[in-house]
């Protein structure tokens, strides 16, 4: 099936839905780069030494 559906598409219909496609994924991910940029987004620290005698330093933070 997948290769009679290949033999159906013609190099320009291939050409426009392909560059299409492309143009509407890149503007898609450039708006949400601005979503991205707009918000203030903390560093992730993770602390890889065992200095402290708490079994969960998360049950701490809540």
């Amino acid at each position: 099936m997948w290769y009679e559906a290949a033999q159906t598409i013609t190099p320009q219909t291939w050409n426009n839905n392909s560059i299409g496609h492309i143009e509407n994924e890149i503007f898609k991910w450039y708006e949400r780069g601005r979503i991205f940029d707009r918000q203030e987004i903390l560093p992730l620290i993770i602390n890889t030494e065992n200095d402290s005698d708490e079994s969960s330093d998360y049950a701490s933070d809540l």
